[in-house]
């Protein structure tokens, strides 16, 4: 009902937030405690983790059949794994405190409005790569978040509120399965892509933006393919999922 809606909107939007919080500044905290010599396997390391934690996201989706029955027992899970790993975290990493300068401010909005003066005066190009990447993350937000319903409801048309049996929950189900295996196996692409332009950028001179560029690219137009042409198709529905 509205009342479970208005409920479990804020706690995932809360659950979502403690993600980002972990996974942000974990790369400026590996960045910061690795040596000179250790930063590039380290951010090797990184991105393993991160395709190893997608590979176990996609794979929790497979324990059930209709996952949507099953939210309390998945979010169970999810919030147990965040814990465990908050706490080795907490354990095992260790960073010097920060001191303040005389010039801080103590209020609570001093470390917004430090960000906006630091960011003062910088080149095009920087607020040219800022907006960029804040519509590739609204893209990959959108396939996290909603990926999983479009499959399930667009692309297989199923019925998530169907009778247990009938077509539409079966045709509900299948299409939760082909979401979960297409999230496994671009955890792994994700993996190698990674780690073939981290080898370009260190091997070669290769501009960074000219790796970037096309990166964007064809997910603008995988994501166009998807809205206007994947239709009930699958197999297609999976392949734009695969390289988006």
């Amino acid at each position: 009902g509205s009342g479970a809606i208005a409920f479990s909107a804020p706690m995932f939007w809360v659950l979502d937030v403690t993600v980002n919080v972990l996974q942000t500044p974990n790369r400026a905290l590996v960045a910061d405690l690795a040596s000179e010599e250790q930063q590039v396997p380290m951010q090797v390391v990184f991105v393993f983790f991160m395709a190893i934690g997608n590979f176990i996201g996609f794979s929790i989706m497979q324990i059930y059949a209709v996952p949507t029955d099953h939210m309390l027992e998945l979010m169970l899970i999810i919030c147990s794994i965040n814990t465990v790993c908050v706490l080795i975290q907490s354990l095992v990493a260790k960073e010097m405190p920060l001191v303040r300068s005389a010039e801080s401010s103590s209020s609570c909005c001093g470390p917004v409005v430090s960000i906006f003066r630091s960011v003062k005066g910088m080149p095009r190009l920087f607020y040219h790569l800022a907006a960029v990447q804040c519509l590739v993350w609204i893209g990959n937000t959108a396939w996290n978040n909603y990926g999983a319903q479009w499959f399930a409801n667009s692309v297989y048309g199923g019925d998530q509120h169907a009778p247990e049996g009938c077509p539409e929950k079966i045709a509900y189900g299948k299409g939760m399965a082909a979401f979960g295996l297409g999230g496994q196996i671009k955890a792994g692409l994700q993996l190698t892509s990674a780690l073939i332009i981290i080898a370009l950028l260190l091997k070669t001179t290769v501009r960074p933006r000219t790796v970037y560029a096309p990166c964007v690219l064809i997910g603008a137009v995988v994501n166009f393919l998807a809205s206007f042409a994947v239709g009930t198709s699958g197999a297609f529905a999976t392949v734009c999922f695969l390289i988006s």
